[in-house]
């Protein structure tokens, strides 16, 4: 009995001293994780009577002396693993939050059951898989953050007619299809970044939301009325880069929008945006026109028809449709004299408005203090040699604190009603740009909003005559804290040599204030953000900013980027701080490069201070409000998204992945800090990661696998391992120039023509690399040519640039390389745009030297004419000798040829040996048996051999030879020879082969 007794009594001890069941269910979550490097899972144990004491875990007692599990909270804990499904039963949780770790695979499905759930946080992991329609199962959920993942498929419709979602964040994923109707309940909805494609919904609903981004995907159509009609005026709606069409319908909720909001969308139209929708033409029939030809009352004044013949003006219709107007025609001498009366009323209100002006400037400049004149004009005689005519100078003194501007209206980032208030005795505003007229007053009366700050550094968007909301000009304004430079003449001269570096990728400097105490510089304002977009995913750790970019916009990006370097050196300057968060974005995703003589202005021109130095300003990245993604009830316009964003929390002295590691052993700037930086950043755009120095190192050693093309296509951005598909050789030609002015070995290089020795710049020789064109037809250029005409339109790829871009004349002399390439050489035939000009604008900016283009194309020839001894190869060996012969290398021969082998089943099928026989020939000839050459695949000529012609030329295994493939490519109506748009972007692909290849 007593053996009974205590049986029982341990069976009930170990029953009351086991783990609960949400203990359990918790530590299912426990080991479905596979790494946990900050151990905050380690006091999970199996002995504890309840996990209520386990970190990141809350629970709420019961009236059974016992805990639920209501909150499990564990974000940013580098947790890897996956989400199992027991953790979708416990049956009290109310809180849910794993963002910003690594957690894979797919949301099991009881997840959806847990009715209880109000707030569901998995942002920034690589969670896949649909969001299925069970979803309408958590009828308590209210947040729902899936952020920064990898989710795909449609939108469950059943998302919108939650009752109590009040906050949805879907940001970044691969979401696709059509985005439901019905959203009546949500308050802020962000489905930026995914790959949406059909049209706004007309049923969208949403009276109650405050913030709406629709922004980066690829929605399509009009923006109807019905979709906006029932969105508040005071709600924030961003719309931009996406492929919306028509006009912009004039509604609150719409117009009182941002311009950038819209930007992006080339086919839009009307306000907010500065473009307006075009009128349609007078001679087509009014909207409200019948068809019988009535009108109605609001265009009835217009005549539809209007004849000048007396009959006609006395028809009885005509008097009937002038009854019907309400009485007879007014006649053209009362019309005369009505506007000569409108005109004569508004000239003199001008004049009495510029009566008003001159009186009362006057009087200002009689109240002036006289000790403001002769300071002013003591400051005049100091600055009278530096500053030219049209520069705008104004200087005042004794100006207390008590001056501030006006309440700002506007937010454009967290700091709102920033004034621009300067307490100096002595302020003096000079504005170097030759066109901006700006006086004292005027700038320290402008709405200001902080749009970042860089240590002690403060950047200002400042709005003059207007609010955020348009009608004002906005212009960056940065103030500098700690300056070493001293005396305003020192100061006035750095200034002005930023101010005279003008490129379209250099952020324009305007001028710049001087005071005691402060001192502001003058930009352009841009409004597009930066590339170092918000913050940063986990996913690939790629910018959230980066996720919906195509490949062709980030190579626009970093070919923008690289010409602005190569500018800057060329100039024989260095910029000394290349990073995404210095490189602004226009409207239209151009680059601008900003902070260019930041250092200067805080360490004097001729001295090096470790302090302050610009180079480790924002030297790690910015996490700001928008990282906290809306989901937080933040609904203003996040300061991350203003280009100037930069962390304010004493980061001086860190090193950074974009710096050479040079740079932190010497104090002098040195141009091959640009290109080590430019490297990170463009591997940085293809990639998606942030290359670390061993990391560069592995890829830069003989053993790497940088020769193998699959090892590098690996490391593609998986946002844009689509777009890659055809441009395989320009994405393997950005990694292997990124890797290489990764190298500090290598990055000595230069971008531009200049080399570096012993930190001091060496303009060296500049080498000539000549390019031979050869074939027929297309290679010649027939792009613009129609009736035996062409056109003269110049795309912009295929620009002349005299000074890099040269072509061998027919009387083998040195010219400007331009359009058409081949009209002294093809001579039987009208030329026009070929893909020589796009081919060398294309590689100028990643080759170190002149292009020199040997044009040698002939049409309507056949390969059996480029044979040994005949002309064609006679001329063509003879004119790449004589460019040789002035100096330089042969790098390749470009070859488009084979249209006119299709004719016959013979020649076709004999045309891959007549090709390794002319390549043979050509290198033996020139004494380069390693020429490179790159052939193109053709696109046109007879239908019945064409496949032939075109199996024989990829078929061609040599060594040094590729094949680059023309079909696809837009044909014009002769079906033939390619358009001037194919031909541009043919060059592209000759370019991106050469890099690739032989770069």
């Amino acid at each position: 009995m007593i053996h009974l007794f205590f049986f029982f009594f341990f069976f009930f001890i170990s029953s009351i001293s086991a783990l609960n069941s949400d203990g359990i269910l918790l530590l299912s979550f426990k080991y479905s994780v596979l790494s946990d490097p900050f151990s905050v899972l380690d006091n999970w144990n199996y002995d504890d009577l309840t996990p209520c004491s386990w970190q990141g875990v809350t629970c709420e007692p019961t009236l059974q002396f016992d805990s639920n599990v209501v909150s499990l909270v564990l974000p940013d804990s580098h947790l890897l693993g996956s989400i199992p499904q027991d953790l979708g039963m416990l049956p009290h949780l109310r809180s849910l939050d794993l963002s910003n770790n690594s957690l894979n695979g797919t949301l099991p499905p009881s997840i959806f059951n847990s009715s209880v759930l109000e707030s569901l946080s998995l942002s920034s992991n690589v969670i896949s898989g649909e969001l299925p329609e069970l979803i309408s199962g958590l009828h308590s959920l209210k947040v729902l953050n899936l952020s920064d993942n990898a989710f795909a498929g449609k939108l469950p419709e059943a998302l919108a007619s939650m009752n109590n979602l009040t906050a949805v964040s879907l940001k970044n994923n691969y979401f696709s299809g059509s985005i439901p109707g019905g959203f009546d309940h949500v308050e802020v909805l962000d489905l930026s970044f995914n790959l949406f494609n059909e049209t706004l919904p007309l049923d969208f609903g949403g009276e109650r939301l405050r913030y709406l981004n629709l922004s980066n995907n690829k929605l399509s159509g009009s923006v109807s009325p019905e979709f906006a009609g029932k969105i508040q005026a005071i709600a924030t709606i961003d719309l931009s880069f996406n492929n919306l069409t028509g006009e912009i319908p004039q509604l609150l909720s719409l117009s009182n929008q941002k311009t950038e909001f819209f930007a992006g969308n080339l086919d839009l139209c009307g306000k907010p945006l500065d473009r307006m929708c075009t009128i349609p033409s007078s001679l087509s029939t009014p909207p409200n026109v019948t068809a019988n030809g009535s009108a109605s009352a609001a265009i009835a004044a217009i005549p539809k028809n209007i004849d000048s013949s007396p009959s006609s003006v006395n028809t009885p219709g005509t008097s009937a449709m002038a009854d019907n107007h309400g009485g007879p025609k007014v006649k053209p001498a009362k019309i005369a004299a009505i506007v000569a009366g409108d005109l004569a009323g508004i000239g003199l209100l001008a004049i009495l408005f510029l009566y008003a002006y001159k009186l009362r400037k006057k009087r200002m400049n009689q109240n002036q203090n006289p000790t403001t004149k002769i300071e002013e004009s003591k400051i005049s005689k100091d600055t009278t040699s530096t500053r030219p005519l049209s520069t705008t100078f104004s200087c005042l003194n004794g100006v207390t604190g008590d001056e501030s501007s006006e309440t700002a209206t506007g937010s454009d980032s967290d700091h709102e009603n920033d004034n621009l208030t300067i307490d100096v005795k002595q302020k003096c505003l000079v504005m170097v740009d030759g066109e901006t007229e700006l006086e004292i007053e005027t700038l320290l009366k402008a709405s200001a909003y902080v749009l970042g700050s860089s240590g002690s550094s403060i950047v200002y968007k400042a709005v003059l005559g207007g609010g955020s909301g348009g009608g004002g000009m906005a212009f960056a304004v940065r103030r500098i804290g700690d300056s070493g430079v001293e005396r305003m003449r020192e100061f006035e001269n750095t200034i002005r040599i930023m101010a005279k570096l003008r490129h379209p990728n250099l952020l324009r400097v305007r001028g710049f204030y001087w005071g005691e105490d402060e001192k502001l510089v003058i930009y352009d304002y841009v409004s597009n953000g930066s590339l170092a977009g918000a913050g940063y995913s986990k996913l690939l750790l790629l910018p959230p900013s980066l996720h919906s970019i195509p490949f062709e916009v980030r190579l626009k990006i970093a070919k923008g980027v690289a010409m602005g370097l190569a500018y800057i050196h060329e100039k024989k300057h260095v910029h000394g701080n290349i990073k995404p968060s210095n490189i602004l974005l226009t409207s239209e995703m151009d680059p601008v490069i900003s902070d260019f003589g930041l250092e200067w202005l805080i360490s004097g021109k001729h001295n090096y201070k470790t302090k302050g130095s610009n180079r480790h300003f924002g030297s790690k990245r910015s996490i700001s409000s928008r990282e906290e993604m809306m989901i937080h009830h933040d609904y203003h316009h996040s300061a991350s998204s203003s280009p100037y964003m930069a962390p304010a929390t004493g980061l001086l002295g860190c090193t950074s992945p974009y710096h050479a590691p040079e740079s932190m052993k010497s104090l002098k700037l040195n141009p091959k800090w640009d290109v080590y930086s430019f490297g990170i950043v463009l591997l940085e755009l293809i990639s998606g990661k942030v290359f670390s120095e061993r990391e560069l190192g592995l890829w830069n050693t003989a053993s790497s696998d940088i020769e193998d093309e699959n090892s590098i296509l690996k490391l593609v951005d998986m946002s844009i391992r689509s777009d890659i598909d055809g441009r395989r050789d320009a994405t393997l030609a950005c990694f292997k120039l990124g890797f290489k002015f990764g190298d500090p070995q290598v990055a000595t290089m230069g971008i531009t023509s200049s080399t570096q020795k012993d930190d001091q710049p060496t303009t060296t020789t500049t080498k000539k690399q000549i390019f031979i064109l050869s074939g027929q037809s297309n290679m010649a250029g027939r792009g613009g040519v129609k009736n035996k005409h062409w056109d003269g339109i110049v795309p912009r790829d295929c620009q002349p640039d005299p000074s890099i871009i040269h072509r061998l004349n027919a009387n083998l002399i040195w010219e400007t390389a331009q359009e058409p390439l081949h009209a002294d050489i093809d001579t039987k035939k009208i030329c026009g745009v070929g893909p020589g000009m796009s081919f060398a604008n294309a590689v100028k900016d990643y080759i170190n030297g002149v292009i020199d283009l040997v044009p040698c194309a002939v049409g309507g020839t056949a390969i059996k004419e480029w044979g040994k001894g005949e002309k064609l190869y006679e001329d063509m060996v003879r004119r790449a000798k004589s460019a040789a012969s002035s100096g330089g290398e042969i790098k390749a021969m470009l070859w488009y040829q084979g249209e006119s082998d299709t004719s016959s089943k013979n020649v076709a099928e004999s045309y891959k040996t007549n090709m390794e026989t002319l390549i043979h020939n050509v290198r033996s000839d020139l004494g380069l048996p390693s020429l490179p050459i790159i052939q193109v695949a053709i696109a046109s000529g007879d239908a019945k051999y064409m496949e032939v012609v075109r199996e024989a030329q990829k078929a061609i295994d040599l060594p040094n030879v590729v094949c680059v493939d023309a079909k696809g490519l837009e044909l014009k109506e002769d079906n033939l020879h390619l358009t001037t748009e194919s031909q541009v972007q043919l060059g592209h692909m000759l370019a991106d082969a050469y890099l690739a290849h032989f770069g």
